[in-house]
C-alpha cells in the first residue's frame, strides 16, 4: 500500500468493492486484526492532523522584538547608554518591554480562547476488528484498512472506500461548498474507466468520488460500511491543511505603515545629527561635543511611547471584540479589517445557515375549463391561488384576518408561528393564524412521505435528508402534527438520484376503513406524469391544460429565486400486496417492518388487486389516512363551509386510468439568509467597502441568495463562473475583470477562491476572507484579514487559517470588526500626530537655543518629566478615544497610504513651530539684558518648563479629533473619561512641581505668581486656538483638512461620497455660522 495513496485516486473511486479491499489488504467484513491494527499505526501514524509545536512562551515572548520600530527604540536605548544617560536608557527599554508584553499576553489569551473553543468531545467511530462485532474506538485509532460502520448523524472519521451502503446521503459543504447533500453508494456510477485505459493513480474531483466519503462530513441520512484508506494529515483535509501552512502570512496594513514610519523616523534621526554637527562645527566646537548632542536630540525625537500605544490601542480593541464573540489571533488584524474595501464571503455557512429550511408553499388553482359543472360559488373559488410564504421579518402585532379563505380547523393551530410566515392569496397577504386545508394537507403529505427526525423538536439535532428535515420543521412552527408514528408504514421506495421521487404506502389502523393510500414528492418531471387529479381549494377536479401551465409557471418564478422545489402528490390506491416489502428504519416511526395484512381474512377487498377500486371507494382509502373534520363525511376532501366537492369526469375512471396521482402542490426550500446578513452587507456598503459572494452552487441559487442579502441589485454587480475565472487567468485578465464589479462568483473551487483573492489584492485592495470549511482555509490564509466562523460550524482547518474567529457565527460581528479598525487607526493617527508635534517642539527648543546661545531652558528632571507626559497617561489615553460615527462611516483607507500623510505632517510641522517659537517666546521674555543671576535662571526655566507641560495639553486636546472640534456634539469633552483623569492629573503634577517645597527642590523650580500662569495659559492655548481655525476652514484649507482619510473607489460602483467629510462639513459652517456658499461646498465634499 503506497505511502502517498489518495483516496480520491481512480482506482479507489472506480474500483469493485473487492478490488478495493484486495489493494487495501483488507478484510470489510471481519477487519483487520489486532497485531495488523498496530502494525499499520506504526507506519501511518494517529488518525489526527498534523499540529505544529507548540511555540515556547519565551521564543513567542522575543518573537514580539522582531518590529522595525522596536528595533529603532534597542538602538536608541544602547546608545543612550554608551553616552551614560542612563534615565532616557531605562524609559526606552521600560516602553520596549511594555509593547512586547502586551501583545504577548494578548496572543496567549487568543490561544487559550480558541483551545477552549475546540476542547469538544473527542471524536468517535464504529469499527470491525478479529471478526467481532462492531466496537466504539477513539476515531484517532483509525488505521487505513479499518472496515467501519457510519450511521445518519455521525461525521465521517477518516477517508474511505464505501463497501456497503443504504440510502446513503452526505453533507460535504465543509470541503466541497455544494450546500446540497451528496447521494453515496458502494457501485462506481462512472464506469470502469480504470479497465480502459485510465490511470489508476490519477486523482478525480471530490464532486466525482460518488463511492468515497471524506473526513469530517456529516452523513444526513442513511448508513454505510466502508474501509479506511487514507488517515491523518494524507486526508483530504489534512492535504488542505498543509497546503495552508505554506502560505505566507501578510502583513496587515498598519505593520506596514509602522515600517514605513520606523524607515522615516531612521532617516529624520540620521538627518538631526547630521544638521547639528555641521552647524557646530561652523560655530567652532569639538567634533566630540558635537556628534553626542546630535545623538542626544535624535535619541530625544525618538517617540519610544508609539509602541506602547498601537499595542495597548489594539489590545484594547480586541478585547471589546472579544466581547462581542470575535476571538482575535493576531492583534493587527481588528486595525485591518477597518481599511478593508472588499470582503471576500463564502455563501453556505457565513452568509446563509447551511441548513434547508421552507420558503414558499404553492397550491394549484383550479382550472375554469374543469369547473362547469360547479356552482358559482364554487366556480370563483376556483380561481383562488394560495401560498404560504416565509416572512424576511416577522409580522408584528395581532394576526390580521383569513380573508374569507376556507380554513380546516382540526389541521390547524391557534399556537402556529404565524409570525414567521404569511399565507399569500391572488397576491394579498393574510397571517398564517389558522392554515386553509389545502395547505395543511399538503404540509401533512409532505411529512408522512418523510424519513428524517426531528430530536426532541430541536432543528440542530435533526438525523435526516435537509430537504425533509425543513419540512418537519415548517409542520412543527405551523403548527401541523407529525402523525407518522400513528400510522403504520407497509411500503417505501426511497428517492434515489436516477428516480427523482420517493414513494410511501401507509395504513392508519385506528381509522374505520383501514385502507391504504400512497404519498409522493419528488421532482415534478418524475411525479408529474402519473398525476391525473389535482386537489385545490377543497375540490378533487381532473388536471387540465390550465393547471399543468400555472404549476410550470410557478416552478420557473421559485427556481429563478434559487429554490428547490418539490411536487407533492398522493394516491387513490396502493401497489398490490405482492409488491409489499418491509422497510425497517430506525426513526421511530413505529410497526415499519409489520406486514400491513396480519388478518387479511377480514376484509373481503383484500383479495383483489388495488387496482379494481371504483371511484368514491378510492376516494375513500386515501382520506382514510387524513384526520377526519369533525364528524364530515371522510369521503370529502375536507373544506370549510360547505363541504368539500369531489368533481371527477366519468372518463377518467381511476381503476381503467394508468396514472392516477392526485396533486397537492408544490414545496420550496432554500438554504436561507442569516437574519443579520442583509443589514450587514448593507452596514459594509456604507462604510465602504465591496462585498463579493463565493460560492460552489448554481448561478440562480448563488443570484437568488446576493439578491436576498442586498449584494446584488438590478442597478449594479456583475456574476462571473469558475470557468470564466480560468478562461481570463489564460488571458492575463482576472484583475481587469473582476475591478468591472463582479460581486457573486460562482461554481467556484477552493483554487478559484485563492486566485481571487490574490488578484484583488494585486490590484491595490485590502481583502477581507471570510468562511468556515475546509475549501475555505487557502483563501482565508493569503487574504489580509481571514475571518472564520466557530461556532460550531467551522472546521478546525478554517480556525487554524484565519485571524479572527466568529465565535457566534454572526456576520454582523464583522460589520463591529470594521468600526473598530477604523476608530483604532484614527486613534493611533491621532496619538502619532501628538507624539510627533510635541517631540519636535522640543527638539527644536534644545537646538534654537543651543544655536541662539541661550541658556539651556530645560534641566534633566524637566525633560524626564515632560517625556513621562508625552508618552505617558495624556498621551496612552488619546488610543481609547470612544468610536465617532463620522469615521466609521469613512471610505477605507488605501493599502498605500502612509500613517503620516501630507496634511498630517503640515499638521505636525505647524503645531510643533507654534509650541517651539512660544516656548521660546517665553523663555526670550524671562531673561535679563544683564548677566543671567542664579534666581533669574530659575525662573525663566519654570517659565520655559510650565509653558511648554500646557502647550501640551492643549496639544494633547487638539488631537484628540483631526476633523471634530473639542466641545462639539461629536466630540464632547467628557466623552474620554481616560482623557479628562490623565490631563487632570498631569495638571495637578505640574503645579505640584512648581508649588510643593520637596518637589521644587528636585525639579529646581519657584513658585509663580497667579498673573504669570494666566499668561502661560494664554499662550499655551494659542495651539488649540489654531486647531480650531483649522476645522472652520477659516483658513481656506478645507480640501486638505477635511479629513486625513482619502477618498476610495469602490470598484464596481459609482465614486463613494465620504460620510465623515460632509458630517464635518456641516459641522463645520454650523459652529462658524458660515451659509454662504453652502450648496458649493456640500457639492465638493459628496
Amino acid at each position: 500500500m503506497s505511502e502517498g495513496l489518495r483516496c480520491t485516486e481512480r482506482r479507489i473511486v472506480e474500483g469493485t468493492s473487492d478490488e478495493v479491499a484486495r489493494f487495501l489488504r483488507c478484510d470489510p467484513k471481519r477487519g483487520l486484526s489486532s497485531e495488523e491494527v498496530a502494525r499499520r499505526r506504526s507506519v501511518h501514524g494517529l488518525n489526527e492532523l498534523e499540529q505544529d509545536a507548540p511555540e515556547h512562551p519565551c521564543a513567542k515572548f522575543a518573537s514580539q522584538l522582531k518590529e522595525p520600530l522596536v528595533l529603532l527604540l534597542f538602538a536608541s536605548a544602547i546608545i543612550s547608554t554608551c553616552l551614560g544617560q542612563y534615565d532616557d536608557a531605562i524609559s526606552i527599554a521600560l516602553a520596549v518591554l511594555i509593547v512586547t508584553f502586551v501583545a504577548f499576553v494578548q496572543e496567549m489569551r487568543s490561544e487559550a480562547s480558541l483551545k477552549a473553543l475546540a476542547s469538544l468531545v473527542p471524536p468517535k467511530a464504529t469499527v470491525v476488528r478479529n471478526g467481532r462485532p462492531p466496537e466504539t474506538v477513539l476515531a484517532s485509532e483509525l488505521v487505513p484498512g479499518d472496515a467501519v460502520d457510519v450511521v445518519a448523524g455521525a461525521r465521517v472519521p477518516a477517508d474511505c472506500r464505501v463497501v456497503e451502503s443504504l440510502e446513503l446521503v452526505v453533507d460535504e459543504s465543509s470541503l466541497s461548498g455544494e450546500s446540497e447533500p451528496v447521494a453515496k453508494t458502494a457501485a462506481s456510477a462512472l464506469g470502469n474507466r480504470t479497465k480502459n485505459g485510465g490511470e489508476a493513480s490519477v486523482t478525480l474531483p471530490v464532486a466525482e468520488c460518488a463511492t468515497v466519503v471524506f473526513m469530517g462530513t456529516f452523513v444526513r441520512g442513511g448508513r454505510c460500511r466502508a474501509v479506511v484508506v487514507c488517515t491523518g494529515g494524507k486526508t483530504e483535509f489534512g492535504r488542505a491543511a498543509t497546503d495552508m501552512k505554506e502560505l505566507k502570512v501578510q502583513r496587515s496594513p498598519l505593520q506596514q505603515g509602522m515600517d514605513d514610519l520606523g524607515r522615516r523616523l531612521s532617516f529624520a534621526s540620521i538627518c538631526v545629527i547630521v544638521a547639528i554637527g555641521v552647524a557646530g562645527l561652523l560655530r567652532g566646537e569639538r567634533l566630540l561635543d558635537v556628534f553626542t548632542i546630535g545623538v542626544s536630540l535624535a535619541v530625544a525625537a525618538i517617540p519610544e511611547g508609539l509602541p506602547i500605544c498601537v499595542a495597548v490601542t489594539l489590545a484594547l480593541g480586541v478585547m471589546r471584540m472579544a466581547r462581542r464573540n470575535a476571538v482575535v489571533k493576531r492583534l493587527p488584524a481588528v486595525e485591518a479589517l477597518g481599511c478593508t474595501d472588499v470582503l471576500c464571503v463564502d455563501k453556505t455557512g457565513t452568509l446563509t445557515l447551511n441548513e434547508m429550511s421552507l420558503a414558499e408553499i404553492w397550491c394549484p388553482p383550479i382550472a375554469l375549463s374543469g369547473t362547469a359543472s360547479l356552482s358559482n360559488g364554487a366556480r370563483a373559488a376556483a380561481q383562488r391561488e394560495i401560498r404560504l410564504r416565509r416572512l424576511a421579518t416577522p409580522l408584528d402585532g395581532e394576526p390580521p384576518s383569513s380573508g374569507g379563505i376556507e380554513l380546516d380547523p382540526p389541521l390547524a393551530s391557534k399556537k402556529s408561528a404565524h409570525h414567521r410566515y404569511a399565507l399569500v392569496v391572488n397576491n394579498q397577504e393574510f397571517s398564517a393564524d389558522i392554515l386553509p386545508s389545502q395547505v395543511s394537507r399538503l404540509i401533512d403529505a409532505a411529512c408522512v412521505c418523510s424519513n428524517a427526525t426531528l430530536s426532541n423538536g430541536a432543528l440542530d439535532a435533526a438525523v435526516g435528508l435537509p430537504t425533509e428535515v425543513a419540512i418537519l420543521a415548517a409542520a412543527r412552527d405551523l403548527g401541523v402534527p407529525d402523525r407518522r408514528p400513528e400510522l403504520q408504514r407497509i411500503h417505501e421506495t426511497p428517492f434515489t438520484s436516477d428516480r427523482k421521487r420517493m414513494d410511501v404506502t401507509v395504513v392508519d389502523a385506528s381509522s374505520t376503513r383501514n385502507k391504504p393510500a400512497t404519498f409522493v414528492k419528488g421532482a415534478f418531471e418524475a411525479v408529474w406524469p402519473e398525476v391525473s387529479y389535482c386537489y385545490a381549494n377543497d375540490v378533487v377536479t381532473p388536471v387540465d391544460a390550465h393547471v399543468e401551465q400555472a404549476t410550470r409557471n410557478a416552478i420557473h418564478e421559485l427556481s429563478l429565486r434559487g429554490l428547490r422545489v418539490v411536487t407533492v402528490a398522493h394516491s387513490y390506491y396502493a401497489p398490490p400486496p405482492s409488491q409489499y416489502r418491509p422497510t425497517p428504519r430506525s426513526t421511530g416511526l413505529g410497526s415499519l417492518g409489520r406486514s400491513l395484512f396480519s388478518s387479511g381474512a377480514d376484509d373481503d377487498d383484500d383479495d383483489d388487486e388495488e387496482d379494481d377500486y371504483y371511484e368514491e371507494e378510492a376516494a375513500a382509502a386515501a382520506l382514510s389516512v387524513f384526520p377526519s373534520s369533525g364528524g364530515r363525511n371522510n369521503r370529502q376532501f375536507g373544506g370549510g363551509g360547505g363541504g368539500g366537492v369531489v368533481a371527477v369526469s366519468g372518463n377518467d375512471d381511476p381503476a381503467t386510468s394508468g396514472s392516477r396521482l392526485v396533486f397537492l402542490g408544490l414545496v420550496a426550500l432554500s438554504d436561507p439568509a442569516r437574519p443579520s446578513a442583509l443589514a450587514a452587507v448593507s452596514a459594509l456598503k456604507d462604510r465602504g467597502a465591496r462585498v463579493v459572494m463565493m460560492t460552489g452552487d448554481s448561478r440562480d441559487t448563488a443570484r437568488a441568495i446576493a439578491r436576498d442579502v442586498g449584494i446584488l441589485s438590478d442597478l449594479e454587480g456583475l456574476d462571473a463562473s469558475g470557468e470564466e475565472i480560468d478562461r481570463w487567468k489564460e488571458l492575463g485578465e482576472v484583475n481587469t475583470q473582476l475591478s468591472r464589479g463582479v460581486v457573486v462568483l460562482y461554481r467556484v473551487s477552493p483554487r478559484h477562491k485563492l486566485e481571487i483573492v490574490r488578484a484583488l489584492q494585486n490590484s491595490g485592495s485590502v481583502v477581507a476572507m471570510t468562511g468556515d470549511g475546509v475549501n475555505d482555509a487557502p483563501a482565508l490564509r493569503a487574504a489580509d484579514v481571514g475571518v472564520a466562523m466557530g461556532g460550531g460550524r467551522g472546521t478546525d482547518v478554517a480556525t487554524e487559517a484565519a485571524d479572527v474567529v466568529l465565535t457566534d457565527d454572526d456576520v454582523f460581528s464583522i460589520v463591529a470588526a470594521v468600526d473598530e479598525g477604523k476608530a483604532i487607526f484614527h486613534n493611533i493617527r491621532n496619538f502619532i500626530t501628538f507624539q510627533l508635534s510635541t517631540s519636535l517642539a522640543a527638539l527644536g527648543l534644545v537646538a534654537v537655543a543651543h544655536l541662539l546661545d541661550f541658556p539651556t531652558p530645560l534641566n534633566a528632571m524637566q525633560v524626564l518629566w515632560i517625556n513621562i507626559i508625552m508618552d505617558g497617561p495624556p498621551a496612552q489615553s488619546l488610543g481609547v478615544e470612544p468610536v465617532d460615527v463620522a469615521v466609521t462611516r469613512c471610505p477605507p483607507r488605501s493599502r498605500a497610504e502612509p500613517i503620516v500623510t501630507r496634511h498630517i505632517f503640515i499638521r505636525v510641522i505647524t503645531s510643533a513651530i507654534l509650541i517651539c517659537s512660544g516656548t521660546l517666546a517665553v523663555l526670550a521674555s524671562e531673561l535679563p539684558a544683564d548677566e543671567t543671576t542664579d534666581e533669574a535662571t530659575r525662573r525663566a526655566s519654570t517659565m520655559t518648563f510650565t509653558t511648554f507641560v500646557f502647550f501640551d495639553m492643549f496639544n494633547a486636546l487638539a488631537c484628540r479629533s483631526d476633523s471634530a472640534i473639542v466641545g462639539s456634539k461629536r466630540l464632547p469633552l467628557a466623552a474620554n473619561r481616560a482623557f479628562g483623569f490623565a490631563v487632570g492629573g498631569s495638571i495637578l503634577g505640574q503645579l505640584s512641581v512648581i508649588y510643593w517645597a520637596p518637589l521644587r527642590a528636585v525639579f529646581h523650580t519657584e513658585p509663580l505668581p497667579l498673573r504669570d500662569l494666566f499668561k502661560i495659559l494664554l499662550v499655551a492655548s494659542s495651539v488649540l486656538v489654531l486647531d480650531i481655525a483649522r476645522k472652520l476652514d477659516l483658513f481656506g484649507l478645507r480640501r486638505a483638512a477635511a479629513f486625513p482619510l482619502s477618498p476610495r473607489t469602490n470598484k464596481g460602483n459609482t465614486k463613494l461620497g465620504s460620510p465623515c467629510r460632509r458630517t464635518t462639513a456641516l459641522v463645520c459652517r454650523a459652529i462658524a455660522g458660515r451659509q454662504h456658499k453652502a450648496s458649493a461646498q456640500l457639492d465638493h465634499v459628496v
